[in-house]
């Protein structure tokens, strides 16, 4: 075992260096022709495990439009990611975003509250960082929210939650954030909005649009994962770091009054 000359990570050296590899590319998207990556494929057990190594570069690239092969199963692909992103884009249009052509359009825009129940009661915490995007094949949110934050035990025991939209609830949204549902059990309430359900989940009457989302993926940030050390402590002087979360948006609605 040796450290990867450019990939930092441990690896095997091969005994010797690759045969000298002519790439000729036939689809669009992996980048094969140009790096030194390949993937072994196990038919029998549906599995793949990828192979790098500097010799594996290609000696000769060929890249020519009338080789490449566009599969009808390509085009059925993308019908569906298209279907699939349908309600993002509808959205993303009614806040405003002009050109809206797919969920990555789906800004930001609007104050929100991230809520989740548990054990029949509810919690909110107004988020601040996040991002939407295709995960795995899927829409997806991505939001941190630091350990301390009594909401996360409402998601972490749910898997769900939702994201709620506002336009004109800065008020009622500020006592929220400022204020933690372990010392003011009844802080929704107190805060004037009026809880109602979606798809059984908890949002907002007050709200313009909610997306019902469900956990896939949390893990917690590291300080040893932050490239710049210097930007880490800046941004957690008390190294409370965030948890990640990745959310599947099972749904997205407009609120009707």
């Amino acid at each position: 075992m040796n450290l990867h000359p450019q990939a930092g990570i441990e690896c095997m050296t091969p005994a010797n260096d690759a045969a000298p590899i002519v790439a000729i590319a036939t689809s669009a998207g992996t980048g094969s022709e140009v790096d030194m990556a390949s993937v072994i494929t196990n038919e029998e057990t549906q599995e793949k495990t990828g192979i790098f190594f500097p010799s594996m570069f290609p000696t000769l690239s060929v890249v020519d439009s009338n080789l490449i092969m566009i599969s009808h199963e390509y085009f059925d692909f993308f019908a569906e990611r298209k279907a699939a992103e349908e309600p993002m884009i509808r959205i993303a249009k009614a806040m405003g975003v002009e050109n809206a052509s797919s969920g990555k359009d789906f800004i930001r825009a609007l104050d929100e509250l991230v809520t989740a129940e548990k054990d029949g009661k509810v919690n909110t915490l107004t988020a601040g960082w996040g991002a939407f995007g295709n995960v795995w094949e899927k829409k997806t949110v991505t939001v941190y929210i630091r350990p301390q934050r009594y909401t996360k035990e409402f998601i972490d025991a749910s898997g769900r939650f939702t994201m709620t939209f506002f336009e004109d609830s800065q008020k009622e949204l500020l006592y929220l954030g400022s204020n933690s549902g372990r010392k003011v059990p009844d802080k929704i309430g107190k805060s004037g909005l009026h809880l109602t359900y979606v798809d059984r989940q908890p949002t907002y009457e007050e709200g313009k649009y909610v997306l019902v989302c469900k956990v896939l993926y949390s893990q917690p940030q590291e300080p040893k994962c932050f490239a710049d050390p210097e930007f880490a402590e800046a941004t957690f002087p008390d190294h409370d770091y965030s948890v990640m979360y990745v959310a599947e948006i099972e749904e997205a609605y407009e609120i009707e009054k």
